[in-house]
């Protein structure tokens, strides 16, 4: 098995499973976390990140590593090392998006974990860093998303992602909507 081997190579003491549907493979040497949350607006990663940030830290006082996976690798398990980088590393919610975002460009925890996190950071160091804000998107009938404040500024393609991933979006008529891409259409 391949991704055993990696991992071993990688020399992975941990890894976190921040899905349903990922299967939690038991591989010899290495401790399995099953953080059982869906990306969804309705589900909610607050309860855990406590618990997950905290392991994180052990695990690299210990010299492990750790791995923190859901499915795309952009939403879920972006919020859970978050929540790590706010409560041990001591950053703010925006300086750890940054960061995060400076090593995986795609990291975009959707809205609701993004308020979760927005409240956790509140805890943890008494002040917030982000807010949410209503955006109106030109093109969307009458609809409002939320997104974190800094986004239009910083990351107008995130603003336009977030309503794009948005199950209330409803696109007007004869409104041509096009993938935001570096990749070819070839």
């Amino acid at each position: 098995m391949q991704v055993v081997f990696r991992l071993k190579i990688l020399k992975t003491t941990c890894i976190i499973n921040v899905t349903f549907e990922a299967p939690n493979y038991a591989i010899d040497g290495i401790e399995s976390i099953r953080v059982p949350v869906d990306d969804s607006t309705e589900d909610d990663l607050s309860p855990y990140m406590d618990e997950v940030a905290d392991k994180l830290h052990d695990v690299t006082q210990h010299k492990g590593i750790a791995i923190v996976h859901c499915v795309a690798g952009i939403s879920r398990s972006c919020t859970l090392v978050l929540a790590y980088l706010i409560k041990h590393k001591q950053m703010s919610l925006k300086e750890a998006f940054l960061h995060c975002k400076s090593r995986r460009d795609m990291s975009q925890p959707n809205p609701s974990f993004f308020q979760q996190l927005i409240d956790f950071e509140r805890k943890v160091r008494g002040n917030t860093s982000v807010r949410i804000v209503t955006k109106r998107l030109e093109g969307m009938e009458g609809q409002d998303i939320k997104v974190p404040d800094f986004y239009e500024k910083e990351f107008p393609e995130k603003v336009l992602s977030t309503a794009l991933e948005s199950k209330e979006f409803k696109p007007k008529k004869n409104t041509l909507m096009h993938e935001l891409s570096e990749r070819s259409l070839l």
